[in-house]
């Protein structure tokens, strides 16, 4: 997840007529505690009735924002806390269900 982009390189303009780029934000309890957990996400955004409308997953009908409008905002970002959280409880759960011999965990040798 190193992989460094341009704002170019990082977004593209899809079938759907929104752009989508791809965030990645690092997730942790305190700055230097561990373990951070690095999170990619990637973002829908269109222009929209003098506002951007921004979706995060592909059935998500979005949200309408616009610049200055912390209420829209919150609400935002209420629902991308909820999909990180939901994310990780059923990648957990996936990840638990696998039979053991095709669980990996990622060490390098």
């Amino acid at each position: 997840m190193d992989t460094k982009y341009t704002l170019f390189g990082a977004m593209h303009l899809d079938d759907d007529t929104f752009w989508h780029i791809g965030l990645q934000i690092t997730l942790f309890t305190a700055p230097n505690e561990y373990p951070q957990q690095p999170v990619l996400i990637r973002f829908m955004l269109k222009a929209e009735n003098d506002g951007y409308r921004v979706k995060i997953t592909q059935t998500d009908k979005g949200h309408l924002l616009h610049a200055g409008n912390d209420a829209e905002f919150s609400g935002f970002f209420n629902d991308l806390q909820q999909i990180i959280r939901k994310n990780f409880e059923v990648g957990l759960q996936h990840f638990l269900e696998q039979s053991a011999s095709l669980r990996t965990i990622g060490f390098v040798q």
